[in-house]
Order: structure tokens, then C-alpha cells, then sequence
């Protein structure tokens, strides 16, 4: 086929040769190969080029640009998002709405640690207006650190009652262990005496405990260069099935880390560790019960 597309562009005696097999396209007819072997041509040269064989779609028309040959490139941290009707090539910020599902999907097959946008999983995306906006305000105001979890079951018949899987957030600082009465901050430990000894502002502190479908912790640390670890357990579905589970910490009042997992009953997923000056480390690790 790309025989026929050629020698339909070129215009002069090579295009008007008595090549019969250059537009039936098998192999019996030698010469073709003879005929276009040594030919260089640019885009100029080219005669009524198809719409968009450019970028392949059909949403603009060839202008004479060969953007192929142009050299074009996007600044370093920027991507080809589109065309321009002359043939110079957009370039935006790299985002994942820069990215199709299907790409963001392939990625996660073969890095599982890459944050997919959650609508490209199936997961609708969240009300226009998020529950406890103002908790979740307080917080980013009094905190450095603000963690948010939020939870909901796909196969819950009704998510306007009070039944709802039971989902807890643990914060975890590295002299203990998961569930240690002390140094993990969870709904049994919700506001443990942290940093320096009988002082409240360094302290962390376990918002909402439950079946609320979120839960926060609010922190702001005294201590510099170690590494707190964020888990969540999935104490108990209540016979609704997994449960779509959605972290986000903030660092300063900014979002800096989101991620996504659905998790099934029983099931702890260790989702990060992260240090103060914010840095993160994605873990992502899921196990039936706690590590």
C-alpha cells in the first residue's frame, strides 16, 4: 500500500512510468524497487497529500510543514499534545490528562509503582462536593502534614445509609510496628504522645473513626530525617465486597501524593513511606492482613 500512496504523489516522468505492479502491490513486477530506490523528495514535492497524514486522525489538514522532517521538540518536562493547523507541533506540561487511559493502563502493567489516574480503573469520579470539606479545611490550616483517606464499595446497594465498609488509616513511625499501641496513630491510638515529651502541636491526631467512608490524621513533626510509613487496613466489608480506596497527603496546604487501590476484606495495603522535608516512597504492597 505504500507503493500505491507514492507513486500517486510523485508528479513527472517517475510517477508516469509503466510500472503495472507499483498499484497492484505483490512482487512479480521487479522494477518498481529500481524505480524509487534512489528517490529523495521532500514534502513540496508531493502532490495532494491526504488529510492529516501528518498526525493521523482527521481533526486538521496538511499545510505544506513537513513535520516529520522539521526537528521540532518540546521543552524538557513538556509533551506533544497536538498539531497546529501550519504543522508546528503544541506542546504542554506533562500530566496524566496528557495521557490516554489506554498508555496510562500499559505503564501500570509494567511499573505498578506509576500513580493511573482513577477514572481510567472504572472509578467515578468523586462528588462536586467532597464530604467533610471543612475538617479537611481545619486541618491544611493547623498541619504540615495532612493525610486523607477516602473509601467507598461499588457493590453497596445503597450509599446513603450508615453501613458501610469499615476501613481504618494507620500512620506508622519507625520505632514501632503496625497496630503497636504507641507508635502506630490508628482508631486505637488516635492522638499518641509523639516528638517532644508532653507537648500537643507535635502530636498526631486520627480524625473520624469507622464507617464514615474517610479518615484523616493531622501532624506537623519535630522530628527531621526519618521515615513515617501510611497503611490501610480493611477491617471488615460488612458483606459489601472490595471497597475503591483513595489516599492523599498534603505537604504545606499543597497536594504533593495521591494513589489508588481497591482493597478487599482483611486485606493492608502498604501504601508509602515519606520523610520530612517531604519526600515520598511509593511501596504499594497489598497482603492479607498486616505485614
Amino acid at each position: 500500500m505504500v507503493a500505491v500512496v507514492l507513486l500517486s504523489f510523485f508528479t513527472g516522468t517517475v510517477a508516469t512510468g509503466t510500472v503495472v505492479d507499483a498499484t497492484q502491490g505483490d512482487e512479480n513486477g521487479k522494477p518498481f524497487q529500481e524505480l524509487v530506490s534512489n528517490i529523495v523528495v521532500s514534502w513540496d514535492d508531493i502532490l495532494d497529500i491526504p488529510n492529516d497524514i501528518q498526525d493521523g486522525d482527521d481533526n486538521t489538514t496538511y499545510s505544506g510543514e513537513d513535520f516529520a522532517l522539521s526537528s521540532q521538540s518540546c521543552p524538557l518536562g513538556d509533551v506533544v499534545t497536538g498539531i497546529d493547523d501550519d504543522g508546528t507541533i503544541i506542546c504542554d506540561a506533562f500530566s496524566l490528562n496528557s495521557i490516554s487511559c489506554d498508555n496510562q493502563i500499559a505503564v501500570l502493567n509494567h511499573i505498578p509503582e506509576f500513580v493511573v489516574d482513577p477514572q481510567c480503573l472504572g472509578v467515578p469520579p468523586p462528588d462536586d462536593e467532597p464530604p467533610q470539606q471543612d475538617t479537611l479545611s481545619e486541618l491544611l490550616g493547623t498541619n504540615q502534614i495532612v493525610i486523607h483517606l477516602e473509601w467507598q464499595a461499588p457493590e453497596d446497594p445503597n450509599i446513603e445509609d450508615e453501613i458501610n465498609s469499615d476501613l481504618d488509616l494507620h500512620l506508622l513511625h519507625p520505632n514501632g510496628e503496625w497496630q503497636d499501641s504507641i507508635w502506630d496513630v490508628y482508631y486505637l491510638n488516635p492522638n499518641p504522645d509523639w516528638g517532644e515529651s508532653f507537648e500537643t502541636w507535635d502530636d498526631p491526631v486520627l480524625i473520624n473513626d469507622g464507617q464514615s467512608g474517610e479518615e484523616f490524621i493531622g501532624f506537623t513533626p519535630s522530628e527531621e530525617g526519618i521515615a513515617y510509613s501510611l497503611g490501610i487496613h480493611n477491617f471488615d466489608d460488612n458483606g459489601l465486597g472490595p471497597s475503591d480506596v483513595f489516599l492523599s497527603v498534603y505537604f504545606e496546604g499543597q497536594l504533593v501524593y495521591t494513589q489508588y487501590q481497591q482493597l478487599g476484606t482483611e486485606e493492608f495495603w502498604y501504601a508509602m513511606d515519606f520523610a520530612i522535608p517531604f519526600a515520598d516512597n511509593t511501596i504499594n504492597q497489598v497482603t492479607l492482613g498486616f505485614p
